[in-house]
């Protein structure tokens, strides 16, 4: 009697994941909320730096008004990061580890909170 040998068929990897195991779109909005929070980080960094060079430098006048746009720009960016996180956490299958997701909070929602405070204090 011939026994038939079952036909060992070749999984396929799914296409859509990589190596991570994470969706291709997880993967880039994961990476997208990470540099939207080092941007938050470079630019009130930058925000400091020119504060204290406007303070050293009192007959220029536009290093204040640069410190101020960039303060802006690190309140919109710490907005958009805070805008991605639930998406990130929603469509990765392992979440971020708990001290990088708390910091990313904090670091996105700290120049918020201070611009809030500022403009509550001038009025």
């Amino acid at each position: 009697m011939l026994m038939r040998m079952a036909k060992k068929t070749k999984r396929r990897p799914d296409v859509r994941l990589t190596k991570t195991g994470e969706t291709r779109v997880a993967d880039a909005l994961t990476v997208a909320w990470m540099l939207t929070v080092m941007t938050v980080l470079m630019l009130g960094l930058m925000t400091i730096g020119f504060r204290w060079f406007a303070s050293t430098r009192p007959e220029a006048p536009i290093l204040g008004a640069l410190a101020d746009l960039l303060y802006l720009c690190a309140a919109i960016c710490g907005g958009i990061s805070l805008l991605m996180f639930p998406l990130v956490w929603k469509l990765r299958k392992t979440k971020p580890p708990w001290g990088v997701t708390l910091f990313s909070l904090v670091a996105a929602g700290l120049p918020i909170a201070l611009l809030i405070a500022r403009v509550g204090l001038r009025q």
